[in-house]
């Protein structure tokens, strides 16, 4: 049997109440936008129910195996990405 390795990592954000209240929507887009416009991305954006790390921002995991990190912002999510976001 013929296994497949991906060389994607996966950025997990949180879906749940808490963190759509810390704009976790928002964030989920941004970098889905991003992503959409590189060519070539490591990286694979999806939503979760939970990430059982409620409270202080949203969460965001980056698979595998990765820590949770939070975010107040969409803007903090970009600068943790190395992003610039203009002015």
């Amino acid at each position: 049997m013929l296994h497949v390795i991906q060389s994607k990592k996966e950025i997990l954000v949180c879906s749940g109440a808490g963190c759509r209240a810390w704009g976790a929507d928002e964030i989920s887009k941004e970098l889905a936008a991003l992503e959409s416009l590189a060519t070539g991305s490591s990286y694979a954006i999806r939503q979760v129910s939970c990430l059982s790390k409620c409270g202080g921002g949203s969460s965001v995991k980056i698979e595998p195996g990765e820590k949770i990190v939070k975010f107040r912002a969409p803007a903090e999510a970009l600068d943790f990405f190395g992003v610039q976001v203009p002015a």
